[in-house]
């Protein structure tokens, strides 16, 4: 890795920028903003967010894989993020949980949470979704291609035929 200190790092760039963009705005009034752009600006933001939230996490994992609190004398990644970033233990233990998960076993979701297309609590809970399943299920298998059915178990709906305009269930073709 390139150990260059006399450029800034990219990720260095983006917390400046997003700083001096959050002072500008301030200024501005929210009051002042036509009503009919509060609906996209609302969607954008919160979009933006959840990319912000999946960089966090990514700065958060990289720090549990480099140990980085065993040089500071915290107990844990979970510790040295709440010191770093002021979380609630929970919360704090919950980042760094999420962070391995999303890149070790959830994939697709960690890609929709940097592209933005589902928010930090859906990450969240699909995550503990995930964690209570049963341990015999191919997580990568999708649906129909698990565990085989016991024989007679139709999870078709029972089907129906119309008699005279009146539905009579269970006498169709």
């Amino acid at each position: 890795m390139d150990t260059d200190t006399t450029s800034t790092h990219p990720l260095r760039a983006v917390v400046d920028g997003v700083r001096d963009c959050l002072d500008e705005v301030a200024s501005c009034p929210v009051w002042s903003l036509p009503d009919a752009e509060l609906g996209p600006i609302l969607a954008a933001l919160t979009k933006e967010r959840a990319r912000l939230d999946a960089l966090i996490l990514d700065l958060v994992r990289q720090a549990d894989v480099n140990a980085v609190h065993t040089g500071t004398g915290a107990a844990s990644s979970a510790v040295w993020v709440r010191q770093q970033t002021r979380m609630s233990r929970s919360e704090a233990g919950g980042a760094v949980k999420l962070a391995k998960a999303l890149d070790t076993t959830l994939h697709t979701t960690k890609k929709a949470l940097a592209e933005g297309r589902v928010s930090l609590r859906h990450a969240q809970e699909i995550h503990l979704a995930m964690g209570k399943l049963p341990a015999d299920i191919d997580r990568d298998q999708g649906p129909g291609r698990g565990r085989p059915r016991r024989p007679g178990t139709d999870l078709r709906p029972p089907r129906a035929a119309s008699v005279g305009g009146t539905v009579v269930p269970g006498g169709g073709p």
